[in-house]
């Protein structure tokens, strides 16, 4: 599993930022067993609307317009922390609390900014578009797949079109040199999909990855069968309203997870981006772009049949589904 971790602990002011940003001063303990902080972008300015949890104790909560959060009941001691943003990078912290409280000073980094992508009604039926670079300028020879099966490439003027019969769909836009880009689209039996994709550079150890990122989410989508399985693009996600990740779960697999007993949170986790678990209270289903999940495997499957079971995943807790989401970036 790969994690962005560091081990800090803060208390004193952080470095200051590059040269010409604000340098924000640290925050005063709260009191007794209160862990508080404030998260600032690279210039000092405060970071709002970030799901910070506190994933040792199972809490979490979003930060308030001055970048601010607070922890009450938090005993001395080191806890884990982590936050997460849409546009910037998930970043996990190792904390000390103290005797009289501790307060935190937290730096975060913000993603390369890229236009979001764009999805509109079309007549034509199936899934059809253009790709961009930064710059605004078509891009070519980009390889455009749907559930990691059906492939095609831009033209010269970077547009393409798959015809496809109705469903839910993860488009992936992948091109060598670029970050892949990725959008969920939903074909009906009387419209298709229209997308707009810009793509930002990438390095070539995020490259390799993604392909084996790629390679995983291409054989569930081959072996899956829609009696244990269910998907959920971000226009299912918006139309029904989910507010914790533990309903969608419970919705897609038919399973009643299993109950928190003993303070032992987080039981079941959901996979990130085909990268890292997470617990399943710590992802917030309006940063979710697509969501796959799985239930349990269904009774005496046909002899023959390819989608026998689901793929079992080693973060698969007993009693859980199996869930994967992919985040809005």
């Amino acid at each position: 599993m790969l994690r962005q971790m560091a081990a800090v602990v803060i208390s004193l002011a952080l470095a200051a930022v590059r040269t010409g940003a604000q340098e924000p001063g640290l925050p005063a303990p709260q009191g007794d067993s209160v862990l508080s902080g404030v998260v600032v972008d690279q210039l000092g300015r405060p970071v709002s609307g970030a799901q910070i949890a506190l994933t040792t104790l199972g809490r979490s909560m979003r930060t308030t317009e001055a970048g601010a959060f607070r922890f009450d009941s938090v005993g001395p001691g080191r806890y884990e922390l982590e936050f997460r943003r849409i546009g910037f990078t998930r970043q996990v912290w190792t904390v000390g609390v103290r005797e009289g409280g501790t307060a935190l000073l937290l730096q975060v980094e913000g993603t390369t900014h890229v236009l979001d992508p764009v999805s509109v009604r079309a007549a034509r039926i199936g899934v059809g578009g253009v790709v961009f670079d930064t710059a605004h300028r078509p891009l070519a020879q980009v390889e455009i797949t749907l559930n990691g099966g059906r492939k095609v490439r831009t033209n010269d003027e970077g547009q393409f079109f798959i015809p496809t019969p109705p469903g839910r769909f993860l488009l992936h836009a992948r091109q060598k040199g670029f970050t892949t880009r990725m959008m969920s689209v939903v074909v009906s039996r009387d419209s298709g999909g229209q997308v707009a994709l810009w793509m930002s550079p990438a390095t070539r150890a995020a490259a390799a990855r993604e392909a084996k990122v790629m390679e995983d989410f291409r054989s569930r989508m081959l072996y899956r069968n829609p009696v244990w399985s269910r998907l959920f693009t971000r226009e299912d996600l918006n139309r029904l309203g989910f507010e914790r990740l533990e309903q969608m779960a419970v919705a897609g697999s038919g399973q009643i997870l299993p109950s928190v007993v003993n303070n032992e949170y987080g039981q079941c986790v959901a996979t990130v981006d085909g990268i890292y678990s997470t617990p399943l209270w710590t992802v917030d289903p309006a940063d979710i772009e697509f969501a796959e999940v799985y239930g349990s495997k269904p009774p005496r499957p046909k002899r023959g049949n390819l989608s026998s079971g689901p793929i079992v995943d080693r973060h698969t807790r007993p009693g859980c589904p199996q869930v994967y989401v992919w985040l809005r970036h």
